[in-house]
């Protein structure tokens, strides 16, 4: 199934933002009207959701693998397996209280739609996440044994992108953020 939106409706939503394109300030009604709409265009656009985040924080006052293997993943839905229960509910819903998960999570929204892949979550118990257990503790003898398909080469992450996903104030709309994305995804 295909959802898109309207023609009429993707051309008045590209008008209104470019008229807050460069806005320092703006009256608290416009902005709630702007998160309405494109919370509208968010049914048709999933990752556009982890984006809308901060509208609505300001109306109020994953990761390195998605970067490196997305490019392999287009057109796939990816499971990810997590025994955190709040990061499993991040994943899913596309939004987070906290500002940190959702710079990762604005991060991962962005991935996967460039790389045009589709990613959820689902919730394991800790005690059942003994392959990923093995890895977070630098056993890759166990985990190869546990996972014998498995490349038994770790990959590389490239140091551009992990400075890219701990920025603790990233400015989206920048131009110097939009370079530093393009240019960390022509290394990886």
């Amino acid at each position: 199934m295909e959802v898109r939106l309207p023609q009429a409706k993707l051309e008045q939503l590209t008008i209104t933002l470019a008229t807050w394109r460069g806005r320092k300030a703006g009256k608290k009604r416009d902005l709630l009207s702007l998160i309405g709409s494109l919370s509208h265009a968010c049914k048709a656009v999933r990752a556009g959701r982890s984006f809308l985040r901060r509208l609505i924080d300001l109306s109020t006052g994953l990761d390195p693998a998605t970067a490196v293997w997305g490019v392999h993943w287009k057109g796939k839905t990816i499971r990810a397996e997590c025994d955190n229960a709040a990061v499993v509910a991040c994943i899913n819903s596309g939004t987070s209280h906290s500002q940190e998960a959702m710079h990762l999570r604005r991060c991962l929204a962005f991935i996967a739609a460039n790389h045009n892949f589709h990613i959820f979550s689902s919730h394991v118990k800790g005690v059942d996440n003994v392959r990923a257990d093995t890895l977070s503790r630098d056993n890759l003898e166990l985990f190869m044994v546990l996972q014998p398909q498995a490349n038994g080469t770790p990959t590389t992450i490239p140091p551009p992108l992990l400075d890219l996903l701990i920025v603790s104030k990233p400015d989206w709309t920048s131009q110097h953020w939009t370079q530093l994305w393009s240019s960390t995804f022509t290394m990886v």
